[in-house]
C-alpha cells in the first residue's frame, strides 16, 4: 500500500493501477460466467467445477465448451491455451473426467503438434495427463463415490491410444 501511495498524483500510474483493477473485475466476471456454464452441464459438482475452472485460468489456459463428443486441449500461438469442453456426453460426469484430463494435459505442458507423428510420445502425453487428471480427483471427495465412472471412461479413452491402466503404473 505504500507503494501505492508514494506514486499519488502520478496521473498515468494511478490509470495504470485503476486498469488493472477494471481488468481484474472483467477477469473475474469472465471467469464466474465460465464457472456457471459448465455448472450447468455437470449438476450436482458446482464446487468442484468451480475449483477446477479457476485452477485452469490461474494456470493461464481458458476453457470453451462445444457440441461435440470429444474434448481437447489446444496450445495456441505464444502459449497460452484452450480447453475445448465437449458437451454432447449421454454421461455428464464424462464432462468432469475431460476436464481434469484435458487439465491435465496442461500440466504436463508438452504440445501435441510437436509429438504428432511420434506415437510412444504422443502415448506419454496421454499418461501424464491421466496422471495429472488421477491427482486433481483425488483432491475432491465428492468425486470418490464415482471413482469406478471415472475409472470406465479413463480405461475407454486409455484404449484409443492402445493403452491399459497397467500402463499408467509403469
Amino acid at each position: 500500500m505504500e507503494n501505492l501511495v508514494a506514486v499519488q498524483g502520478d496521473t498515468k500510474i494511478e490509470e495504470f493501477i485503476n486498469f488493472l483493477i477494471l481488468l481484474k473485475v472483467c477477469m473475474n466476471s469472465e471467469l464466474q460466467q465460465k464457472i456457471d456454464e459448465i455448472s450447468s452441464y455437470i449438476l450436482g459438482y458446482e464446487d468442484v467445477v468451480r475449483s477446477i475452472v479457476t485452477k485452469v485460468y490461474e494456470n493461464g489456459c481458458c476453457i470453451n465448451t462445444w457440441n461435440k463428443k470429444i474434448s481437447l486441449h489446444n496450445w495456441e500461438p505464444e502459449s497460452s491455451c484452450i480447453i475445448w469442453l465437449g458437451i454432447d456426453k449421454v454421461d455428464t460426469k464424462h464432462m468432469m473426467w475431460d476436464l481434469l484430463h484435458e487439465f491435465g494435459h496442461h500440466l504436463d505442458g508438452r504440445k501435441s503438434a510437436d509429438y504428432k507423428d511420434n506415437d510412444f510420445i504422443e502415448q506419454m502425453r496421454e499418461i501424464n495427463a491421466w496422471k495429472n487428471a488421477d491427482q486433481e480427483f483425488s483432491l475432491y471427495s465428492i468425486l470418490q463415490k464415482d471413482y469406478e465412472n471415472y475409472l470406465d471412461y479413463k480405461t475407454k479413452c486409455l484404449k484409443t491410444y492402445n493403452l491399459t491402466l497397467e500402463d499408467l503404473n509403469d
